[in-house]
């Protein structure tokens, strides 16, 4: 028996035992293509319970993890909706995501945040479950970026450049390196999104479409800090501008306009270095 199965067997019994919980559902690559599965993959199940209980489920881990093998855990909510995910040694994961009772009735207005296929009824206490079941929405295909959401986000990209490079002339490498580093984050952002737009889907199970990003955000490490963050900026400005303009039309190129700064910000840098 996979850790898994083990897993999803205890977890069933310790809900069925409480009479507040109306359902247990399991979700993902367990309750479909059993070829998917593999020691990475995590336990996905929803529960619907009465609203007295959710949050002793959803604020303690105690119930899930009584010996406190926590690596990590990560609450999130949508509406009357709970999820909590965690990860337990050696690296067991879980997404637990719990429903009240009172909304089942518009579950189909909840849409893909609480349920979506494939999935599998582990045991109910509700008749009419699986008519509600059917009842939701299919899983979004991909995620909602548009042309205004990518335009925002080049604002705040190109934003944080300046302010790293006005941070490495004023010696504050601990926000310039910050801020540098989150640059990349953006670009790497800008590559998923394109990789959703290609594939029609924002659910990957397994990566490898837009990885030759990677070997783009590496940079040279250098002595001096100060020249180290404004060299990612001369990285990652061309590359995000190459990105934003397969993402929006109206998209105009900023690095560039950087150039001159970037110059000014190397001299005052190898001067103040020359001085020392």
């Amino acid at each position: 028996m996979s850790w898994q199965q083990a897993e999803v067997e205890r977890l069933s019994l310790l809900f069925r035992r409480k009479r507040q919980a109306k359902a247990v559902i399991l979700y993902g690559s367990l309750a479909g293509d059993e070829a998917l599965v593999d020691e990475w993959s995590d336990v996905d199940m929803k529960v619907i319970l009465s609203e007295s209980l959710i949050d002793s489920f959803f604020q303690s881990t105690r119930w899930l993890a009584p010996t406190n093998d926590i690596i990590a855990v990560d609450r999130r909510t949508h509406g009357p909706v709970r999820t909590l995910r965690v990860c337990l040694t050696p690296f067991r994961r879980f997404d637990l995501t719990f429903i009240p009772v009172s909304c089942m009735k518009q579950i189909a207005s909840l849409g893909s945040e609480a349920l979506h296929r494939p999935y599998a009824v582990l045991w109910s206490r509700m008749p009419r479950l699986q008519e509600l079941l059917a009842s939701v929405r299919p899983q979004a295909a991909i995620a909602a970026y548009d042309s205004d959401q990518i335009d925002r986000l080049a604002e705040v990209f190109w934003f944080k450049a300046t302010i790293a490079i006005s941070k490495v002339v004023r010696n504050d490498l601990l926000v310039a390196l910050h801020l540098a580093l989150d640059l990349a984050r953006d670009c790497l952002l800008l590559q998923m999104i394109l990789r959703d737009r290609a594939l029609g889907t924002n659910v990957h199970r397994t990566g490898g479409f837009g990885n030759e990003i990677c070997p783009k955000l590496r940079v040279r490490a250098q002595a001096n800090f100060g020249l180290e963050a404004l060299k990612m900026i001369r990285t990652y400005g061309p590359l995000f501008d190459s990105l934003a303009s397969q993402l929006s039309p109206n998209y105009e190129r900023r690095h560039d306009k950087l150039l001159a700064a970037l110059e000014r910000a190397e001299a005052h840098l190898k001067q103040k270095g020359t001085r020392a």
